[in-house]
């Protein structure tokens, strides 16, 4: 990129962001920590911090917002990309899952990680303390399997408990 382009880019970023603060528009991170885990959710100390290491500020309604998720444009990619990936799985709202969904979330992030698909890319570039290596995927993935085989028992007991 050449100085003159580097230059124009810079500008309208800022401008925006000035706009957005001139405005009044300037969004601002909800200030009051929300819960991080659902207590139904249930797992080893490992396997938590991993979690809330990698995963959480997304995957949460727990999220630390970072300075630059308050600064328009760049707030606005912020908030889309954390509210996709709520809706994708919600580790704050784990006990409104049916236990086949859950068992499905675990396997498919179980899936991501070994596939390298998250953490995303571009989000390692600006933390890359959530990197994950090869042994936290072999924990993650582990783990998942036991609570997707925990879920399904429990399942399995309750259909044979109802009345038919």
């Amino acid at each position: 990129m050449t100085t003159k382009k580097l230059t124009q880019v810079s500008i309208v970023i800022l401008t925006l962001g000035f706009g957005g603060w001139l405005n009044g528009k300037l969004e601002t991170a909800p200030s009051e920590p929300a819960m991080m885990f659902d207590p139904a959710l249930k797992m080893p100390a490992r396997i938590e911090r991993l979690l809330r290491r990698s995963c959480a500020d997304c995957h949460s309604e727990g999220t630390r917002w970072p300075w630059y998720a308050n600064v328009p444009p760049a707030s606005w990619l912020v908030r889309r990309d954390v509210e996709r990936a709520q809706k994708a799985m919600n580790l704050s709202k784990w006990s409104g899952l049916t236990p086949g969904a859950a068992t499905g979330l675990l396997t498919a992030a179980c899936a991501d990680l070994q596939s390298k698909r998250m953490p995303m890319g571009w989000d390692l570039l600006l933390h890359p303390n959530a990197r994950i290596n090869a042994q936290d995927i072999r924990n993650f993935c582990a783990w998942t399997r036991l609570e997707g085989a925990e879920l399904i028992k429990q399942t399995r007991l309750r259909s044979t408990r109802s009345p038919r």
